[in-house]
Parts: structure tokens; C-alpha cells; sequence
């Protein structure tokens, strides 16, 4: 699901995206001139590898999201921004980056945790 950046208003728009068992769940609204406001919740289990013993396991994501949406190239302070390169808010393509960001990070397997 995707929709312009224009028809961002003031009035939160809902979504709500699935993607191979995950979900992510929210709304976007208008800020100011090219700047949204995304509050979403990432729920499901994703298959991630452990960084100690390499197996791969199912992890449980229940994650509370918030960012700045970004109509161009973001020039400001803030970290957690979404930059938009087309103008279209492509809520599939942030459940995929949450998702690949989540996989990216150290994930130890009960195995290797409790024989640490």
C-alpha cells in the first residue's frame, strides 16, 4: 500500500500492511510544509540468524515505530526519519526496511544464551 505525500493531511491516515507473518500497523499525518509524523506498531515473528552459533531461529517482534516522514532530502537533527525520494509513502517498502533493520542487528538463540 502507498499513497502520495500530497494526500497526507492533518487527519491521520490509517494502514495497515502485512508482509510474510509481520504486520505493521498505524497512521501517518501532516506536520508541516514536506514533514509527516509516522506512528505505527510492527507485530509478528521473522526468522533471524544467531550471531554467536549462526542457527537460524524465529524471533518475536512487537515494536512501537515513530518517525518523521520526509518529502525530499532531510537536512535537520532529528534520527529517525524517513526520506521520500518520490514522493509516495510506501508503507510496504518501510515494513521491509523495519524488517531488514531488525535481521541486521546481533540476535543470540536460546542455545547460546544460556551458555553464556
Amino acid at each position: 500500500m502507498h499513497i502520495p505525500f500530497r494526500r497526507v493531511t492533518s487527519i491521520p491516515h490509517d494502514f495497515d500492511e502485512t508482509q510474510d507473518g509481520l504486520n505493521l500497523k498505524g497512521n501517518v499525518v501532516f506536520m508541516q510544509r514536506a514533514e509527516a509524523r509516522l506512528i505505527a506498531n510492527l507485530k509478528g515473528d521473522t526468522n533471524v540468524q544467531c550471531y554467536r552459533c549462526g542457527d537460524e531461529f524465529s524471533l518475536n517482534i512487537n515494536e512501537n515505530l515513530d518517525f518523521l516522514v520526509y518529502d525530499g532530502v532531510y537536512k535537520g537533527e532529528e534520527l529517525d526519519v524517513i526520506e521520500l525520494e518520490d514522493s509516495i509513502v510506501d508503507f510496504s517498502q518501510i515494513l521491509q526496511s523495519e524488517v531488514e533493520s531488525i535481521k541486521s542487528d546481533y540476535h543470540l538463540c536460546e542455545n547460546c544464551k544460556d551458555n553464556d
